[in-house]
């Protein structure tokens, strides 16, 4: 693919690296996994954690944390390569990456805020050494009754509007007490040692004033549902929480109350650099896979890929997958460079649109890449299936682009 910015020679390195992975072993196992029954994805022995184990091996996961808890601290274009990248091989497992992150990234920059040694030592450094697997995160904020609402509320003028929070903490000496559930669609909830969890406060559990808390899966009091059998992303399995008289140490709470709009949207522009990354590689697969066809599919004696109707969509594509790309590693730049400096005046309203454009635009790609297929797309036959099937996920996973784009514009009128 080409691209407008020629990267620095060890990011470049870097890009090798992992599209080389990605191509001979996430895209093979990705497909194994799309055909799996979802019980047995989680599993031990699944293509799943062979593939996750390589990624810990290689140290992916320790590049957007600062060298001073033992990370790699890469600049913010080596982080969103990685992601990219991996999102060419496979939207769910370059996920799996992406929220492997957020809970012991989020504990690194909490614990950069308040000098927790708590948070550095139990929590931080085992997963930074983990080369087996043995520690995976997960991001859970949905719940039953709540969904794409979590993003709008701790910005609202009136949160209570929004309903109460399901997932209850309180208080009990020096641990939290966790009660409730969380649906069935955090990314990675059915393999995660570790979730990032939005709770809420009594007595009235404000969706706009709550707690995010490290909690671990395997303490008592946590329960899992069935991995849900999905449209797409069905290489990355996501199963329900629920939380019954779960106990965490106080150190484990991270942000609180009035400070949990300013790290919701620390965090939600962060993550929306990732899923800019995620739907930039998936839309270029898809961009790929049609160039490729239409360059060998013939018909009345002459390829597809001459015909001027094709040519016309194929430019359409090829615009929106540079205009993603540039946007993207600029957007990341700018948020990833602000967390590592502990500039928190976010959410950025331009990082959303960055998440919005590049979902929309991938399935824009990878529509029109089925079409130049014509039958043969709608076969497992050929990759575009499963890549328009994830194309059409990418627009629900990790908040809609429809709230995204009302929560930008809010956002985008406060400031301005």
């Amino acid at each position: 693919m080409i691209t407008l910015e020629e990267l620095p020679e060890d990011i470049e390195a870097i890009r090798k690296q992992v599209h080389e992975f990605a191509e001979k072993e996430v895209r093979p196992a990705a497909l194994k996994l799309d055909r799996m029954d979802p019980a047995d994805v989680p599993k031990e022995g699944s293509p799943y954690w062979e593939i996750f184990r390589k990624m810990h091996k290689f140290g992916y996961h320790r590049a957007l944390i600062p060298k001073e808890h033992g990370g790699m601290e890469l600049p913010p274009l080596g982080c969103y390569i990685i992601l990219e990248e991996l999102g060419w091989g496979s939207l769910g497992i370059s996920t799996a990456l992406g929220v492997d992150w957020i809970p012991f990234v989020s504990a690194s920059l909490i614990a950069r805020l308040t000098g927790s040694t708590v948070l550095v030592d139990e929590v931080i450094r085992p997963w930074l050494k983990d080369e087996e697997g043995r520690y995976h995160g997960c991001w859970a904020i949905t719940e039953p009754e709540h969904g794409s609402d979590t993003c709008l509320a701790p910005h609202s003028e009136k949160p209570e509007e929004y309903g109460k929070g399901q997932v209850i903490a309180e208080k009990d000496g020096d641990e939290w007490v966790i009660n409730g559930p969380k649906s069935s669609w955090p990314s990675s909830s059915a393999t995660a040692t570790h979730t990032l969890l939005h709770a809420w406060f009594p007595p009235d559990a404000n969706l706009g004033r709550g707690g995010v808390c490290i909690v671990p899966l395997n303490i008592d009091g946590v329960t899992r549902g069935e991995p849900v059998d999905k449209l797409g992303f069905r290489d990355n399995p996501q199963a329900e929480l629920i939380f019954e008289n779960a106990r965490i140490p106080e150190d484990y709470m991270l942000v609180q109350d009035n400070m949990y709009p300013i790290f919701q949207g620390v965090l939600v522009s962060a993550t929306s650099c990732g899923m800019n990354a995620f739907a930039t590689g998936l839309m270029r697969a898809a961009f790929e896979e049609g160039l490729n066809y239409a360059r060998e599919r013939v018909q009345r004696g002459r390829p597809l890929v001459e015909l001027p109707t094709i040519k016309l969509e194929l430019y359409k594509m090829f615009e929106k997958c540079q205009l993603s790309q540039v946007y993207g590693r600029k957007l990341a730049g700018i948020v990833w460079s602000n967390m590592y400096k502990l500039e928190l005046d976010m959410p950025i309203p331009a990082a959303f649109a960055a998440q919005v454009m590049a979902k929309r635009y991938a399935f824009e790609v990878a529509h029109s890449a089925l079409q130049i297929h014509g039958g043969y797309g709608l076969t497992k036959e050929f990759l575009i299936e499963k890549l328009f099937r994830d194309s059409r996920e990418v627009m629900i996973e990790d908040y809609t682009v429809d709230v995204l784009s009302l929560a930008a514009i809010e956002e985008f009128l406060r400031r301005y």
